[in-house]
């Protein structure tokens, strides 16, 4: 896959992208809303060939890399997952470049793209603690559908909130 935006190429991550998704993931700060730990660096490689094998095995969880094409760097990572009969979109930017409108940019055309190819309704989850993250999705027109305690993080008071285009 390849899309454009005016600051961006989505893509297929590719195996040189290693040193960049452990500079995403690697970050505890990008985890901290998630159900992850940040990856070490060891394993940043094999993550990558994780990827690569659900391309090849057209797997139900995609991610893509989200490349700043003035720096040719990949600075995020876009996800979709097909669940129940919902096709759940995800993002992790670099902290480096937060704050700066990536997120909103690279997912009006991400979306655009995958209503295009699937018929699923189109939903996001998110740590009701995540309020960069909320507002993302409410600039994109997502509705907050349901709220609950997060699955994985019960235990620590998180609640788990679930929107929809």
């Amino acid at each position: 896959m390849k899309l454009f935006t005016d600051r961006f190429c989505i893509r297929n991550i590719v195996q040189r992208d290693w040193n960049d998704y452990f500079e995403i993931f690697g970050n505890p700060i990008v985890c901290q809303y998630d159900d992850f730990e940040p990856t070490r660096f060891e394993d940043a490689k094999s993550e990558i060939a994780r990827i690569l094998q659900a391309y090849v095995e057209k797997r139900p969880e995609q991610e893509f890399a989200l490349e700043l094409k003035s720096e040719k760097k990949m600075v995020g990572v876009l996800s979709y997952r097909l669940s129940g009969g919902l096709l759940y979109v995800g993002y992790h930017i670099n902290v480096n470049y937060h704050g700066r409108g990536f997120a909103t940019e690279a997912m009006t055309e991400f979306i655009q793209y995958l209503s295009n190819v699937f018929s699923e309704p189109i939903a996001a989850v998110v740590d009701s603690e995540n309020a960069p993250s909320i507002r993302v999705l409410q600039k994109l027109g997502f509705r907050k559908v349901s709220c609950k305690p997060d699955p994985l993080k019960a235990d620590q008071g998180r609640i788990e909130l679930e929107y929809r285009l």
